[in-house]
């Protein structure tokens, strides 16, 4: 009789919980514990496989370049570089940071249980620093020069310098990627003397609200952004435009923009911002005259990094020239 029940709770063990040996200690899992925890590791790989992806491939595309020359194909590789970084890598970052929270809060890791997870905190606070004041500003810098600024001889040194910092914090951000997942992996220096989490019911309570608005302010960040740049711009008519000097402004966001345009023989001759904003992605977003004055038309692409300060000045110029109809 005591077999049969041994073997059926055995049975009933396999079905409802399975069990996890580490440091001598075994915790049992119920199936909904077993289930979140697969899915935490599913979304972490993803996120890992993104990240580690998207750096490696932007990196083999920078040193694939010959850089000591310039021909005019720039462009199309560092607005690859960028959409890479701008999907890739935020999306993968940002899905990375959840699942950590959720091992975190959800399962018997803990947020500072074990050396090792401390350490891993450290080591990706380093890698998000990095790639967003290092990796981002220099391909968006990058992208912006080489659609707008390369003509200009003061503007090739800045671009090869954001291909030197671009390289070299890449080049760092995959360093700092591999020891963290050689640590993953190893899991080394043991478990910390803490006591239980008394208040994890708390925690989740207050994480959980800061991140669904941490998410709906993004969401409503990337809205916004997009309707600024997908902001209509006209062609005009410039037969109907007399010689002389036009001001036009645009608000975007918080600012306005105010520029002066110069038209004689019914061509725009100079483009003149009034009202300059102590900002690198104003300055990059200057290279739109030079296309509005080839063009001659406000509708031109936007300069790719700076694509919603460019469509304020197509916008300004588009405005200035209708006030003469």
């Amino acid at each position: 009789m005591t077999e049969v029940k041994n073997t059926t709770m055995l049975k009933m063990n396999k079905i409802f919980a399975f069990r996890i040996k580490k440091g001598g200690n075994i915790l049992v899992m119920s199936n909904k514990k077993r289930i979140l925890n697969n899915a935490l590791k599913l979304l972490h790989m993803i996120s890992v496989i993104s990240i580690v992806g998207g750096f490696l491939a932007m990196l083999v595309m920078l040193l694939g370049r010959d850089m000591t020359s310039f021909t005019g194909n720039e462009i199309i590789y560092d607005k690859m570089g960028l959409k890479l970084f701008n999907t890739t890598i935020i999306y993968g970052a940002i899905l990375m940071v959840f699942t950590i929270l959720g091992y975190s809060l959800f399962t018997e890791w803990g947020v500072i249980k074990y050396r090792f997870i401390i350490i891993k905190w450290a080591l990706l606070i380093g890698v998000f620093c990095i790639a967003w004041f290092l990796v981002g500003s220099a391909v968006s810098g990058m992208a912006s020069i080489s659609d707008a600024g390369l003509h200009m001889s003061n503007m090739k040194t800045k671009y090869c310098d954001y291909y030197n910092r671009a390289v070299l914090s890449l080049t760092a951000e995959l360093i700092l990627l591999l020891i963290t997942m050689f640590i993953s992996i190893r899991k080394p220096f043991g478990k910390r003397d803490t006591k239980p989490f008394k208040y994890r019911k708390v925690a989740i309570a207050v994480v959980i609200p800061c991140a669904i608005l941490g998410i709906a302010m993004m969401i409503f960040t990337e809205v916004r952004h997009v309707k600024l740049r997908n902001t209509p711009i006209k062609d005009v008519n410039l037969l109907q435009v007399k010689d002389g000097e036009y001001e036009g402004t645009s608000e975007f966001g918080n600012y306005t923009y105010h520029l002066r345009v110069t038209v004689k023989n019914h061509q725009i001759i100079d483009i003149e911002n009034l009202k300059p904003r102590d900002s690198i992605y104003v300055t990059y977003a200057t290279g739109v005259f030079k296309k509005i004055k080839d063009r001659q038309t406000p509708n031109v692409d936007a300069i790719s990094g700076a694509t919603t300060t460019s469509k304020a000045f197509m916008k300004a110029v588009e405005n200035a020239l209708e006030m003469d109809k």
